[in-house]
């Protein structure tokens, strides 16, 4: 009996050690009156014999579960995160079993530890991964979900302040050392980005590479910047604001102890590049679309999408304007005996000449071939007159440079114009005012070109019957 109890003491420590980290009894104050030889959590069983059991739950985490060493019914597989001796976290499984005396009295309880934390630590760097990759998922989707880019751009910078901690992001584009927002988390109505941002921008983004971030301290508060590239080339940068006390941490929201990575600005710096690249494309094949790609000047479509809105416009101010419908003189002759280029080179010259004679608010256009438009925003019939002389003379100038011999020759480059007022009080339509220039047009062409004349006013129409163009 005595061997048979020996090599059943045996068999138990065996298989608690095989079984668990250690085994433990408490009283029924919660104090430890057994640990297995070799202590636990960094302490010897001498240490831990007397001692509280609730000094060893982790009070900080959260979703703790009651303290299983001071169990009134069994107690089985629980996860607790226990605190070992040097302060660090351990995740354990315990079993734990009350005990009883004879009166049925509850006088503690007893069980075993596992400790699960490197697989625990294992699951949440696995939970930490798939979470950052859904925000990313999200940053890409964003930017790729939609052909508003102030949209798309807007809800991009959300995600990246929520996964940066910060109080503020914004998307910046660089062009030729030209900053543009494109989108931010926060409205910025009127806001103006801080000086330092913006030279940190540009200077930084000659020498940054990629994934690159630039801190910088300025007007009571801390600023990152994050260069984005594409092709090599620094495109823009994620800007982000913090306040003045902020510490920098990383992923505040999920991010497990002891896990380290990258800020999340600069994981998805790459995706915001590429997005920056394809919105500034989508920007220029805009430009392009409503550009004549000879001069430079707003084709006949692009201007009059915009002369509809300002047509409208002068009935609201009662304000007068003027449409110039412009035919280049002797045009053929120039192609006929200097070639194509030259003709093409005196193309995009009076475009020059019509921008620099135009004004903020002012429309220049070419409407095909030989043939250019200028809508005057705010001109009478003098003002208009005035601008024509202006711009034949400067074609006349200009068919210097180009034939001087033929200066005065019938068959020199010049301009007829037609002008047509619109007037607020008379809701002509807008296809009737450039017909009455267009007819003013070839009335001097009949009476033998070079020169401009005014068309007669419209019949009159009730403004108060005005329904658009």
């Amino acid at each position: 009996m005595r061997r048979a109890l020996i090599e059943s003491r045996e068999l138990y420590r065996d298989l608690t050690r095989c079984s668990s980290d250690f085994v433990w009894q408490t009283d029924e104050n919660g104090a430890f009156t057994f640990v297995s030889a070799k202590g636990a959590l960094g302490y010897s069983a001498n240490a831990l014999n007397g001692r509280s059991s609730a000094g060893l739950m982790d009070a900080g985490s959260s979703g703790q579960a009651s303290n299983p060493f001071t169990a009134r019914e069994q107690v089985e597989n629980a996860e607790v995160v226990l605190r070992h001796a040097n302060g660090e976290t351990r995740y354990c499984l315990v079993q734990a079993l009350p005990v009883y005396d004879q009166e049925n009295q509850w006088r503690g309880a007893r069980g075993a530890v596992s400790d699960i934390t490197q697989a625990r630590q294992h699951q949440i760097a696995m939970e930490y991964i798939r979470q950052r990759e859904e925000q990313v998922r999200k940053v890409i989707d964003a930017t790729h979900g939609t052909l508003d880019t102030v949209t798309a751009f807007n809800k991009a910078a959300a995600i990246i302040a929520e996964n940066s901690g910060a109080v503020h992001c914004a998307i910046l584009s660089l062009v030729n050392q030209h900053t543009s927002l494109l989108g931010s988390s926060t409205p910025m109505d009127g806001a103006v980005i801080p000086g330092n941002v913006l030279e940190g921008l540009r200077s930084g983004a000659m020498l940054a590479e990629e994934e690159e971030m630039l801190c910088i301290q300025e007007n009571g508060g801390q600023h990152q910047l994050c260069f984005t590239f594409y092709a090599g080339i620094a495109n823009g940068a994620i800007w982000l604001r913090y306040p003045e006390d902020w510490q920098p941490r990383q992923a505040p929201q999920f991010m497990p102890q002891g896990i380290t990575s990258r800020p999340f600005a600069q994981t998805v710096s790459s995706q915001i590049g590429i997005a920056i690249a394809h919105a500034l494309q989508m920007l220029r094949l805009g430009e392009l679309s409503r550009t004549d790609e000879l001069t430079g000047l707003f084709n006949r479509r692009a201007f009059m999408e915009d002369l509809q809105g300002r047509h409208a416009h002068i009935f609201r101010t009662g304000q007068k304007c003027a449409f110039l419908y412009i035919d280049l003189d002797n045009f053929k002759q120039i192609n006929d005996s200097m070639g194509h280029d030259a003709g093409d080179l005196t193309l995009r010259e009076i475009a020059n000449i019509l921008r620099y004679h135009s004004r903020a608010g002012d429309l220049c256009a070419r409407l095909g071939g030989d043939e250019f438009a200028v809508w005057l925003e705010g001109a009478d019939e003098e003002g208009a007159q005035r601008k024509c002389r202006l711009l034949i003379s400067d074609v006349e100038r200009l068919h210097a440079q180009i034939s001087p011999e033929k200066t005065d020759s019938p068959d020199a480059l010049g301009l007829s114009i037609g002008i047509a007022i619109s007037d607020p009080e008379n809701a002509e339509s807008l296809l009737q005012l450039i017909k009455r220039a267009d007819e003013a047009m070839y009335q001097i062409k009949r009476r033998g070109k070079r020169g401009y004349g005014v068309a007669p006013p419209a019949p009159l129409v009730n403004v108060c019957g005005y329904a658009g163009a």
